[in-house]
């Protein structure tokens, strides 16, 4: 089983792919490959120590406490000035934004 196909990076990625699917292009590359970054490391590491398992489930959590921020970021990424045209040709987005933003 290689890390990667923990159920914590699969979570991982598929959070991180919601995240980031509208988002900037350069914008969204960089932050999935933090993220792939982050779990990797973590994973392997607790690969080494044989609790590859409870490395897994760590992922999930730190997924979960980590919506927060990740709202906050994209929030962030959206509210500049040069987006307002995107957002304009894509309402559902911007819908959807303010409906988190209403969360």
């Amino acid at each position: 089983m290689s890390v990667t196909d923990t159920s914590g990076a699969r979570i991982a990625a598929w959070w991180v792919h919601v995240l980031t699917r509208t988002a900037e292009p350069t914008a969204g590359r960089d932050r999935r490959a933090e993220i792939a970054s982050d779990v990797h490391e973590q994973l392997t590491d607790a690969w080494e120590q044989g609790a590859l398992a409870a490395g897994s489930r760590s992922v999930v959590g730190r997924v979960v406490r980590g919506v927060p921020a990740d709202l906050i970021w994209r929030i962030g990424l959206e509210a500049r000035p040069g987006r307002l045209a995107w957002h304009l040709r894509n309402p559902s987005t911007a819908l959807t934004s303010a409906f988190l933003v209403m969360v």
